[in-house]
């Protein structure tokens, strides 16, 4: 596996790395999941522990009124608690896997599973300086783990240290090619343009992940979203249903298998995916697409409900450094609405998490509120990876034609359309509608 990180996205592009920082949360949560010190997923006494995580967790607590100074125990009830928060959302679950790690290492300072969960959780949080403190704490300890190496180049990205943080996750591969490490993996190629080996290296994943559970649901989950990406939308949707079949309540399979019945014009069947998956986890983003799918079902009052509780969820949810300002940021600038507060929260979350996507939003806003040369410095930033994404060339092309920049946003809004015509239900339309006028123009003159 050595140097499969400096391939041509090293050679070719000015910045080394950005990661999702989604895609971060989810692989560290459940790859430290129930693991011991030395990566075994048993309990001390050597009972396997891979039944459901309520049971997990239940025998856990149940060990450890037996040895409650067993640090290990404690890390793994902690990563039990993670692995449960991710699967439900349930923010009070954090936090007892946080009293639980940090109960750990009072019992051990050196735990080094302990302090690799304390900084996945800190990522979670959004916290990336902490996430960074926690995983060079770790390597100070033990310099060759590679789920530090995973935290600490997490940590990096997100801090715009891009360079240090290819180092990091090349160091992760090689000593350690898992379900992590192929996911990461994926990210990069994905970011870079790459999206056959995006693919190729998440169904690496999927075959390094555990049948049958929430884990190789959410890998499947992962190599569908690169295929919708794409404009696959028949292998999305066997992926999508692959992770459904592994982890039926999985809320981001439910909603990513909604985006793939809106293109095949099943609304209807769009609607009760989106619900579906709404009952499990509130999320920002399934709450818009559910509304904007009920208004273009005529179903505006509806609608305006789900756009509604879109801004009451991100305020019940809000927790500093603000971890749902560019979701936010985004909804209001795709509906017009509160544009000087949606600038506000893209710049604000610019101050903790520099990838491209925090570019891309900041771009957007600018776009907005009629910026177009700030505008266009930003999406800059975000494009300059290569990243294969039709958002991206849809505001690119958006804001070349605020500029009058007429062939340009033509070649990037054919682009975006090209890459994937359903990336969004209603982005899609203006797109296809600002091609129109510009095609019409072309004739005319």
């Amino acid at each position: 596996m050595g140097g499969i990180l400096q391939s041509r996205m090293l050679n070719a592009l000015p910045y080394s790395l950005v990661l999702l920082g989604a895609m971060l949360m989810a692989v560290w949560a459940f790859s430290l999941v129930v693991e011991g010190r030395d990566g075994s997923n048993t309990t001390n006494n050597g009972a396997v522990v891979r039944q459901s995580t309520d049971r997990q967790i239940e025998a856990l607590q149940g060990l450890l009124l037996v040895r409650p100074t067993d640090s290990d125990l404690h890390v793994q009830l902690g990563n039990a608690y993670l692995q449960k928060g991710r699967e439900t959302g349930e923010p009070r679950l954090y936090d007892r896997a946080e009293d639980s790690l940090l109960g750990a290492l009072e019992l051990d300072a050196d735990n080094s599973s302990a302090i690799n969960s304390l900084g996945s959780l800190a990522l979670s949080r959004h916290q990336f300086a902490e996430a960074l403190e926690w995983a060079e704490r770790s390597l100070a300890i033990n310099g060759v783990n590679p789920d530090a190496y995973g935290v600490l180049g997490s940590a990096q990205a997100e801090l715009g240290r891009y360079s240090d943080a290819t180092n990091s996750f090349q160091t992760m591969v090689d000593l350690k090619p898992n379900l992590a490490s192929y996911a990461n993996v994926a990210y990069i190629r994905k970011l870079s343009g790459d999206t056959v080996g995006a693919i190729q290296a998440m169904k690496s994943a999927v075959t390094a992940a555990p049948g049958g559970n929430e884990n190789s649901a959410w890998a499947n989950n992962e190599v569908a979203e690169i295929y919708f990406d794409a404009g696959n939308i028949q292998e999305a949707e066997k992926y999508f249903q692959a992770a459904l079949n592994d982890f039926p309540s999985h809320h981001e399979a439910m909603a990513g298998l909604a985006h793939v019945r809106t293109a095949q014009g099943d609304f209807q069947g769009a609607i009760e995916l989106f619900e579906g998956s709404l009952a499990v986890v509130t999320e920002i983003d399934t709450l818009g697409a559910l509304g904007d799918l009920l208004a273009a079902s005529g179903r505006v009052d509806e609608a305006q409900l789900q756009y509604e509780a879109v801004v009451a969820t991100s305020k019940l949810r809000q927790i500093e450094p603000g971890p749902y300002n560019r979701e936010l940021a985004m909804f209001y600038a795709d509906h017009d609405l509160e544009l000087l507060k949606a600038l506000d929260l893209a710049l604000l979350e610019l101050e903790v998490r520099r990838d491209i996507y925090g570019y891309d939003a900041l771009a957007w806003t600018l776009y907005k509120s009629g910026r177009f040369s700030e505008a266009a410095e930003a999406i800059a930033q975000a494009m300059r990876l290569g990243t294969q994404d039709a958002a991206l060339y849809y505001h690119s092309g958006m804001i070349r034609f605020g500029l009058g920049d007429r062939d340009t946003a033509r070649e990037h809004l054919e682009h975006a359309l090209a890459l994937n015509p359903h990336f969004s239900l209603l982005q899609s339309d203006v797109a296809r509608r600002t091609l129109a006028i510009l095609t019409a123009d072309g004739q005319a003159g």
